[in-house]
């Protein structure tokens, strides 16, 4: 994932915080990846809230590496953090994992309404 370090200057749209587009972007940039497979408006609600905790433990496991060395299993790749380091674009990777899984319960829902 291509995660630009410092948040758009050029972009001032209100009342949106520039932090939450910088986040969107992100997450669409994500979704985008997954463009020709299987869509979430077909999903079960069970399934994703499955998967959310899958990344929400994934990113547990991260940021508990501030303390301990352990080797995490993310996507297809394994990452290492050093104790006392945290990788921070792996950590974002995985917030951003987490709130795509988030939107995607909230937008089944929102169909629902």
């Amino acid at each position: 994932m291509d995660i630009p370090k410092n948040l758009p200057e050029n972009i001032q749209v209100s009342p949106v915080r520039r932090e939450v587009l910088w986040f969107a972007e992100l997450m669409e940039q994500k979704l985008s990846q997954f463009d020709t497979s299987r869509n979430w408006k077909d999903a079960k609600i069970d399934y994703l809230l499955g998967r959310l905790h899958d990344e929400f433990l994934e990113l547990t496991q991260l940021l508990k590496a501030r303390t301990y060395i352990e080797p995490f299993t993310g996507g297809n790749k394994i990452r290492y953090a050093t104790a006392g380091v945290v990788n921070e674009e792996a950590v974002i990777e995985e917030a951003v994992d987490m709130a795509n899984f988030c939107m995607m319960i909230a937008d089944l829902c929102r169909r629902q309404l």
